[in-house]
């Protein structure tokens, strides 16, 4: 689905909202906040995205600073970080973003206190079981020690809770998502429109369920279900020879 034919599917269930005079952009604005509204609580619809740091920052990578014996960059906007390498690019060329064996040589960065973001600058982290660390701070920026060579690469995966698609891009928005959103849109078209605050609560109340189904119901989407006990799917050994598998 694009975020183009979501928005129609939500638009469609807004019935007679949906065909009110001069609401377009009204509507077009909030079911992108409604959107962002389901992406702050249900991280099963946020997309997975990576950008790539590096001191000579060539086309399509970001650039990064040195600040004493540490590395700074900034986040994108309102990224979470999921996992944070640093890759050593064999053949010195930072723009290469595929997983080439040129790029085997990794490690991973691991948190460390932005508070005390001062001992990677300073070189005096204390250190663990890590080859390198990663300070983030409240606005966005970062700090990695021990500082980045140019032939070094930070490759960040991380999510966003922003829903900035262009029409034609590929969403992960399912039906479900676009009944919830379009109760989001309902409650702030009775809000500010009809200024009718009981309807308003009312639709924002069913939002609110829905979301809260949609964050109970894709939680199972990214477990691995097992049984109790060693992990293993079978855990005991049956004797009735007249099946081909069972748990008894």
């Amino acid at each position: 689905m694009t975020w183009s034919e979501f928005k129609t599917d939500v638009k469609t269930l807004l019935t007679v909202d949906a065909n009110r005079l001069g609401t377009a952009d009204f509507t077009n604005r909030f079911i992108t906040a409604g959107t962002e509204a389901v992406l702050s609580h249900v991280p099963f619809y946020r997309s997975a995205k990576t950008t790539r740091y590096n001191n000579t920052a060539p086309a399509g990578v970001k650039p990064l600073t040195t600040e004493g014996n540490a590395s700074a960059g900034a986040l994108p906007d309102q990224a979470s970080v999921i996992q944070a390498w640093v890759i050593t690019d064999s053949n010195e060329d930072a723009s290469v973003t595929d997983s080439s064996d040129a790029e085997c040589v990794r490690y991973p960065l691991v948190p460390y206190s932005y508070s005390n973001r001062n001992d990677l600058i300073c070189d005096t982290p204390i250190m663990e079981r890590s080859q390198g660390y990663m300070a983030i701070g409240r606005a966005g920026d970062f700090y990695i020690y021990p500082t980045l060579v140019d032939t070094e690469i930070l490759e960040l995966t991380w999510e966003g809770e922003r829903a900035d698609h262009l029409d034609a891009d590929n969403v992960t928005y399912d039906a479900p998502v676009a009944e919830c959103v379009a109760e989001y849109v309902k409650a702030h078209v009775k809000r500010e429109v009809d200024h009718d605050l009981k309807l308003f609560e009312s639709y924002f109340a069913s939002f609110r369920r829905k979301r809260r189904d949609l964050y109970l119901n894709t939680r199972s989407r990214t477990d691995i279900r097992k049984q109790d006990g060693t992990g293993r799917l079978f855990t005991t050994i049956c004797t009735n020879t007249d099946v081909d598998t069972c748990n008894c």
